[in-house]
């Protein structure tokens, strides 16, 4: 997959204000697809592909999610105290706060004791991450960072899914993403892009994990 490109001075700097907290109950409405950044640069709107050109997207970095990684490894909360008018742009194509931490960040910018905070280091631990690995002081990288998705373990995919990876997005492809869909029949059916209802019906499941993990940890 990737290597993880650790926090630049003005990031610790800023790192000291609180990022904000969510409800787990709420995961459907603070993680919608969002449509726009998984639409190929040819088919974004005027509006879209402005905010992308003011956030320096080139075509070739948009059309594959992760490779831009002076944008994508940062949260909202350090890209809004380093890009001017960065929530606008954000905004445009569609992002909250929380949403792009997750779907465009996956929380790498976090500190271990922010995604503590949060409730999502038990998914990167999951990937084989510990604080350790996570702040360098142990510089070895787990297992799943050379694997593609497909030879991610269950419980790999599982944590991946709960901090906004798709197969695609893991695999650093290229867009339009295409999803498998199943009708009422049985038969695989193929979609494109943000249109996909299994797309969305992605991180609905995903919610519901995340509330039997939480039901199992309170019984």
């Amino acid at each position: 997959m990737h290597s993880f490109v650790k926090l630049t001075a003005l990031a610790i700097a800023l790192s000291g204000s609180a990022i904000q907290s969510y409800a787990a109950e709420d995961d459907v409405e603070l993680y919608p697809y969002p449509d726009g950044r998984y639409t190929a640069y040819s088919e974004l709107s005027t509006e879209v592909n402005n905010a992308a050109t003011g956030l320096g997207y080139t075509q070739e970095e948009w059309d594959v999610p992760g490779s831009k990684v002076q944008v994508e490894y940062l949260s909202w909360f350090t890209l809004n105290n380093t890009i001017t008018e960065f929530e606008m742009y954000a905004t445009t194509i569609g992002f909250t706060t929380i949403s792009w931490d997750c779907w465009v960040n996956h929380y790498i910018d976090y500190f271990w004791s922010e995604m503590v905070d949060e409730g999502v280091d038990q998914y990167w631990r999951a990937l084989g991450y510990t604080e350790l690995k996570w702040n360098g002081t142990d510089p070895s990288l787990p297992p799943s960072e050379e694997k593609k998705w497909a030879e991610l373990t269950s419980e790999e995919q599982l944590a991946a899914e709960q901090i906004c990876y798709m197969s695609q997005s893991w695999d650093t492809l290229t867009l339009p993403y295409v999803f498998e869909d199943v009708d009422d029949e049985g038969n695989v059916e193929d979609e494109v892009g943000g249109e996909s209802s299994s797309a969305s019906s992605i991180m609905v499941s995903v919610s519901g994990l995340v509330s039997a993990v939480i039901g199992s940890a309170l019984m």
